[in-house]
């Protein structure tokens, strides 16, 4: 009696264990069938990746075109605007595209080289973005006294006049740096008068509007490099890798399956033929001979 009540309640736990196992394997179907993603979902993100990425690098040449000012050094501060950050923008900006594309190729054809690629790319692009704008906030203590480096050095080497144009602004803190400095100032911006407002102030607010563009830019280019990143990897959940492309579906099938092959259409008309001609041939004599 004890043996059959102990057998009877292991059947009934490994019926509980089979269900659990049957409830597990039903939820995971449903998580991955909510998580699956379209090859034409893909290909629509990466393209909007693209035109995000072509719309930056026309902001990237907007900020780029503010150092044109003649005699202006970018290169004595870690600003946006400084040679060092602006080629990491832009080669951010190439491996995004590069990346878009590569993420378009493998919404349709998944192999194991080319995800591991995109996904390196992409997690490369995102961390160069994100350090980018996070530079922005690292030195904002600093940031007035790069400014007033640059106006420092322009100062010094007697190219002041194109900043006083652009800005409409007169010496560094106003007429009284001309006058200290015994220089003949500008008619063209400078009053003459006590009131006349230096470049100081005007050159630190414009400044300080590129960098927090600068910072905008680089931030959603890191979220749109990371939502990429994230679609590409559901898809890869829902697609098997493919190792080689180039096999042929016929290498799946051994030698020894093709015993269990169900036979081609043709060769099952053939049996029926001989089949019908066999019973053809069978006459019956008629009643008067037997």
């Amino acid at each position: 009696m004890l043996s059959q009540q102990q057998q009877q309640e292991q059947q009934q736990q490994e019926q509980e264990q089979e269900q659990q196992l049957l409830y597990s394997t039903v939820g995971m179907t449903k998580v991955r069938r909510c998580l699956s993603v379209s090859p034409g979902l893909v290909i629509e993100i990466h393209i909007l990746l693209v035109g995000v990425a072509i719309f930056f690098l026309f902001d990237l040449y907007n900020h780029a075109s503010r150092r044109s000012v003649e005699g202006l050094n970018t290169s004595i501060s870690l600003v946006g605007l400084s040679p060092r950050v602006t080629l990491a923008r832009a080669i951010t900006l190439c491996i995004v595209i590069v990346n878009s594309i590569l993420g378009m190729r493998l919404s349709r054809s998944m192999t194991i080289f080319k995800f591991f690629v995109y996904m390196l790319l992409g997690a490369y692009a995102a961390y160069l973005s994100l350090s980018i704008a996070m530079s922005r906030f690292l030195y904002a203590n600093r940031f007035r006294y790069f400014t007033d480096m640059m106006l420092q050095y322009l100062w010094h080497n007697g190219r002041y006049k194109e900043i006083e144009l652009l800005y409409d602004c007169c010496g560094m803190h106003g007429v009284i740096d001309y006058i200290l400095t015994e220089r003949p100032w500008s008619k063209d911006v400078c009053c003459g008068l006590p009131l006349c407002k230096g470049c100081g102030e005007p050159f630190y607010e414009d400044m300080n509007t590129i960098e927090r563009q600068i910072a905008r830019d680089n931030i959603a280019l890191c979220i749109a490099s990371i939502i990429g990143l994230v679609f590409v990897l559901i898809r890869k959940m829902s697609v098997v890798i493919v190792e080689d492309p180039y096999e042929s579906e016929s290498s799946d099938y051994s030698e020894d399956d093709t015993s269990e092959l169900p036979p081609l259409r043709s060769t099952r008309n053939l049996k029926k033929r001989k089949q019908t001609k066999g019973t053809s041939k069978k006459t019956t004599l008629p009643e008067s001979v037997l």
